[in-house]
């Protein structure tokens, strides 16, 4: 079904690449052992509330560590990621006499009417791209690629997920962030679009 809402639009300046979630399994292993050899700390008057007034609760940690020693499977969520159109564009930005090149993830599901109208959706911090998998679900349940109203594109911003991180050279703001994304969505052929955002 991803490959259905994949077709960038015609107009799209630069294509992005075609980009597939699959996280070594060494990398995984790694994971599962510090995981597994981190230490919960003791329990504190402050953490023993579990009305959240100073924050995680030792019970909610306990928990949610055992949760992903045992349970979480992140090759499920590897696939459910996959399921949806992923790409990878390269995003150039003047910075001086030379340019800046991101490599900049991002999900979308790409409608095939004319008058589409795209929306870009960007995450917060701490959040990612994540958070808005369950909207793509609903708008693919409801639409096809013939009747989606939208062209949905949902990046990771720089430094997070799949992005390649911020310049080590300079600092690197909010407003940085607004130019690569303006230039992403441009690159799509986008003259025009909406923002949708989280913040964190």
């Amino acid at each position: 079904m991803a490959a259905s809402y994949s077709t960038v639009p015609s107009v799209a300046l630069k294509a992005p690449e075609i980009f597939h979630v699959a996280i070594p399994e060494q990398q995984l292993s790694e994971f599962k052992t510090l995981l597994k050899l981190s230490k919960i700390p003791a329990p504190t008057y402050e953490s023993l509330q579990e009305d959240g007034r100073y924050g995680i609760s030792h019970k909610w940690l306990t928990e949610t560590k055992k949760y992903w020693e045992e349970e979480f499977d992140w090759r499920k969520n590897e696939e459910f990621i996959n399921s949806f159109p992923n790409f990878k564009a390269t995003v150039d930005l003047p910075a001086g006499n030379e340019n800046e090149e991101f490599k900049i993830h991002f999900v979308a599901l790409f409608s095939q009417r004319a008058d589409a109208i795209p929306i870009a959706l960007l995450h917060g911090w701490p959040g990612s791209f994540l958070e808005f998998l369950p909207l793509l679900t609903l708008m693919r349940e409801k639409y096809t690629p013939q009747t989606l109203p939208y062209h949905l594109i949902v990046p990771s911003l720089p430094g997070y997920a799949f992005s390649s991180t911020p310049p080590l050279t300079r600092g690197f703001y909010e407003t940085d962030i607004a130019k690569v994304m303006h230039q992403l969505m441009v690159d799509l052929g986008f003259e025009s679009f909406r923002l949708s955002g989280t913040r964190g």
